[in-house]
């Protein structure tokens, strides 16, 4: 399967609904879905574009963990989400939700209006990080899978133990 288009009136997207489907490279989400399941598009490595629709009130966990995601889009109408150039947070961006594991660069400065990083797994290959004082949760997976040479914050961070920190690759 390459291609998927939902049709309007559809609501809702399982859990890991697309879970594995290799060859995804494109999904039109209606705008009448409300819900995206907890790993809806986990594995589906040639995505590299999801666009968000108005009406969604709920993303799940992991829902766009991918190693080809390059872009998540929202629309500007979305009371609950918003994106700054291809990365997902929540709509008044106290919360970074997902990174696109393709978004690579040599540093990512996190926004000052980010309290929170949640589990967003699979982060991409950034040289450095800078978490702001303002941000004091960090997610379990919050860096799983990436390539980061230095993280740099100037506050004491609460991180669950998990893996948090424990599994950045090593360059």
């Amino acid at each position: 399967m390459i291609s998927v288009h939902i049709p309007e009136g559809v609501t809702t997207i399982g859990e890991a609904a697309f879970h594995f489907c290799e060859n995804l490279e494109y999904v039109n989400i209606p705008k009448s879905m409300m819900h995206i399941g907890r790993n809806a598009f986990d594995k589906c490595n040639r995505l590299q574009t999801i666009t968000i629709p108005s009406d969604t009130i709920s993303i799940g966990e992991a829902a766009f963990c991918n190693k080809g995601l390059q872009s998540i889009e929202v629309d500007e109408n979305n009371p609950y989400y918003s994106s700054e150039d291809g990365i997902l947070f929540n709509k008044d961006k106290t919360t970074l939700l997902a990174y696109p594991s393709q978004r690579k660069r040599p540093f990512y400065l996190v926004p000052s209006s980010v309290t929170e990083i949640a589990d967003c797994d699979r982060m991409a290959d950034i040289g450095q990080i800078f978490i702001p004082a303002s941000v004091t949760k960090i997610g379990d997976d919050a860096f799983l899978g990436g390539i980061v040479m230095s993280i740099q914050t100037t506050l004491r961070i609460q991180a669950r133990m998990g893996t948090c920190l424990i599994k950045i690759k090593p360059i």
